[in-house]
């Protein structure tokens, strides 16, 4: 099978460069790496040519976001789609040769999740599985999910030919592609024992607007998938929750009440637009019998384990 590896930049030359140098160290032979410049001036066009002119290379003339990635899809040609950061990749060199094995040994698994190490951050693992799993015994068809991290992640290419690409725009991409995946009868993996090592951007990101973002697009996703009743449920606990941190984080009042008007009107356009009701049958499949209280309690907990660790470093 041919893996293409997908990767969307934007001025992170030195993390780029490290992370296609690891790529290249796959022994898996039938790799191709498919890069899409969202419009770098740091001297990442200038460095593909001289250092990498073999690699797939498209630079865009403005930052087109998540939209950079389905260009990538539709360049790359491999039977498996490998989704990756400018700062990830895989620990082991081997990978590759064990996501080939796992696809070819087990035709229902369809999209394969990694494990995410933040090396930045200790080395912490990102626990973006829904479940506490025993990672010391792994099925041999990964565990079951309904989500993956984009740092380390693998899809068939039949996948993104049924349903199309990510969700522009939208900051839960992943989460809505696997719940496309989930309605469309594909199912999602999550292997602990393919680890894939993620050096975060060092930079702060705009916490105000990643907030206001986040909030809006997790009430636009709930009432876009979900029965009218899950729906309601669903929002009154994000409508508490991200209330309750916009209180506590953000500096500027006027972006309290943007969260309150954009999640209001996010839910009415999703209503009237957007509405694509996950089937009855999947809807398990798609929450994994799961509500979203404790899930949000567990993110809390690791967010202030996170904010106190740095808090002692510095």
């Amino acid at each position: 099978m041919l893996i293409s590896v997908v990767i969307a930049t934007i001025n992170r030359k030195d993390e780029l460069r490290e992370t296609l140098l690891a790529y290249q160290r796959q022994t898996h032979l039938r790799v191709e790496l498919v890069i899409i410049d969202n419009g770098s001036r740091d001297g990442t066009r200038e460095m593909m040519a001289s250092e990498f002119p073999d690699v797939f290379y498209e630079w865009l003339p403005y930052n087109m976001g998540t939209h950079a990635i389905n260009i990538g899809f539709e360049r790359s040609r491999g039977d498996i789609v490998w989704l990756s950061n400018n700062d990830s990749y895989p620990e082991d060199t081997t990978a590759f040769e064990r996501v080939v094995e796992i696809f070819t040994r087990f035709p229902h698994v369809h999209i394969l999740g990694t494990e995410d190490i933040e090396m930045n951050d200790g080395g912490r693992v990102y626990h973006w599985h829904p479940f506490d799993v025993d990672k010391t015994a792994v099925p041999a068809d990964g565990f079951v999910t309904n989500n993956f991290h984009g740092t380390g992640a693998a899809v068939r290419r039949e996948v993104l030919d049924t349903i199309g690409g990510f969700w522009d725009t939208f900051i839960y991409e992943e989460m809505d592609l696997c719940t496309r995946a989930i309605a469309a009868g594909f199912s999602v993996r999550y292997f602990p024992d393919i680890r894939t090592l993620h050096f975060g951007s060092p930079r702060e990101r705009v916490q105000v607007e990643r907030r206001i973002l986040a909030a809006k697009n997790i009430m636009r996703y709930t009432w876009r998938y979900f029965p009218l009743f899950r729906a309601l449920g669903r929002s009154v606990v994000y409508w508490v929750v991200y209330s309750l941190i916009s209180l506590r984080h953000l500096n500027e009042p006027a972006a309290v009440l943007e969260i309150q008007f954009g999640m209001a009107m996010e839910m009415c356009r999703a209503w009237r637009k957007e509405r694509r009701v996950i089937p009855s049958e999947k809807l398990r499949d798609v929450t994994l019998g799961k509500g979203v209280v404790m899930p949000i309690v567990r993110y809390l907990v690791t967010a202030v384990g996170r904010s106190l660790r740095r808090g002692r470093l510095s």
